[in-house]
């Protein structure tokens, strides 16, 4: 009470408890190595708080619980965690609450770089719409920083390239083949157990409209197919309060070179750096510039 009325009396007390505390701390050493070692100079204040108040393992919970539920995996709501088997995982208990991990080694740790959440991002782009559902395109993931050096003057400088947790490179076929849609039908009597016969009438009618086009309408038209991908990976990670940035400002043809897409046939279309967004970034606070219902909208 003495040192609550007395500032200097509250501010020497408090310091004392502090060096207490940091003295036990550094005796405890049952969790060393199980996060990374940082310098104190590294952690910033700012940053820590963010942190600490985000909700970003509710929000990664949410979206497994719903890839979960759309897949027709059943989960388990435990005290330590949530119990399930992810495809090409052995069954497991997982937890998102990382601090909670640090003292319970029985549940397994999920944060936005662990395997399962980087499989539903990868499933937001395998499972996107495409015309007649060929998807005629790549996606590569660059993890690189060698690679990703490199890809940076072709993208006119731009930060995000080298920056970004994860660098994603949409790269549309420049030719189509017959086989190419061969495949997909084989793929169609596969998938929905029915005879490749019974598709050959459609099988056709996708042959007609599309090798009867030059190969530069082909690559314009497979190019196009990238944006879809691109628009479902922007709202999975949305959900995730993960950004995308999708960038046409780059030199197709030196990322071509870079990557060698030209001996694969394929073009690079899009760039798409993720990662969270800077605190440091004054644009995030301006207001949206967007034309008005009335400029934008006609009803006929």
């Amino acid at each position: 009470l003495t040192s609550l009325l007395n500032p200097a009396k509250f501010e020497q007390e408090s310091n004392s408890w502090l060096d207490e505390i940091k003295s036990k701390l550094q005796e405890y050493k049952s969790t060393e190595g199980a996060l990374p070692t940082l310098a104190s100079k590294d952690i910033k204040a700012e940053k820590v708080d963010a942190i600490k108040h985000s909700p970003l393992p509710k929000w990664l919970e949410g979206l497994t619980k719903n890839f979960l539920q759309t897949k027709g995996i059943a989960y388990h709501n435990l005290i330590d965690g949530i119990r399930f088997k992810f495809p090409g995982h052995k069954e497991g208990l997982y937890t998102f609450n990382i601090r909670e991990s640090v003292n319970n080694p029985i549940p397994e740790p999920i944060s936005l770089q662990h395997e399962i959440i980087q499989s539903i991002l990868k499933e937001a782009i395998r499972l996107s719409t495409s015309s007649y559902g060929l998807q005629l395109y790549k996606v590569f993931i660059v993890e690189n920083p060698e690679l990703r050096a490199k890809i940076q003057p072709a993208a006119w400088g731009q930060s995000q390239i080298v920056d970004a947790s994860h660098l994603i490179v949409f790269a549309n076929q420049t030719t189509i083949t017959e086989e190419d849609i061969n495949s997909y039908l084989k793929n169609v009597a596969q998938t929905r157990n029915v005879p490749e016969d019974s598709l050959s009438g459609y099988g056709e009618f996708m042959k007609g409209g599309i090798l009867s086009k030059s190969n530069v309408e082909n690559s314009n038209w497979t190019s196009k197919q990238t944006y879809l991908a691109l628009a479902n990976l922007m709202n999975a990670a949305a959900e995730l309060k993960i950004d995308v940035t999708p960038m046409e400002g780059f030199v197709p043809a030196q990322v071509n070179e870079i990557l060698g897409f030209n001996e694969l046939g394929l073009n690079a279309s899009l760039l798409a750096p993720i990662g969270y967004r800077s605190t440091e970034d004054a644009t995030q606070h301006y207001k949206k510039v967007r034309k008005s219902n009335e400029e934008l909208f006609i009803t006929l």
